[in-house]
């Protein structure tokens, strides 16, 4: 048996690479603006090259913001097929605000 401090949960050594210098001088975290959630911090990109800056951050989608578009363009249902399946509440489209 070991003595000493507990281990760092996984929350507290989030919290640390978010407060470390060298991640904040690289930008390596990202602040946006959430739709639902807020002001929220994702990672940024982790390579940068030159002769390709990278875009800025855009947020995750809201669940179920996409579900036509897959339903549509990747799983080739038709606008019949989706309509039923929504109607139903099968599957739910949210629209972002």
């Amino acid at each position: 048996m070991q003595s000493g401090p507990p281990p760092p949960t996984a929350a507290e050594v989030h919290s640390f690479h978010y407060r470390d210098a060298g991640v904040k001088h690289n930008a390596l975290i990202q602040e946006m603006k959430h739709l639902t959630a807020g002001r929220i911090a994702v990672p940024g990109p982790a390579v940068r090259f030159s002769s390709f800056p990278p875009s800025g951050p855009t947020p995750p989608p809201l669940i179920g913001q996409h579900t036509v578009q897959v339903l549509r363009h990747t799983l080739s249902y038709s606008d019949d097929v989706i309509a039923t399946l929504l109607a139903s509440g099968a599957v739910v489209q949210n629209e972002a605000f």
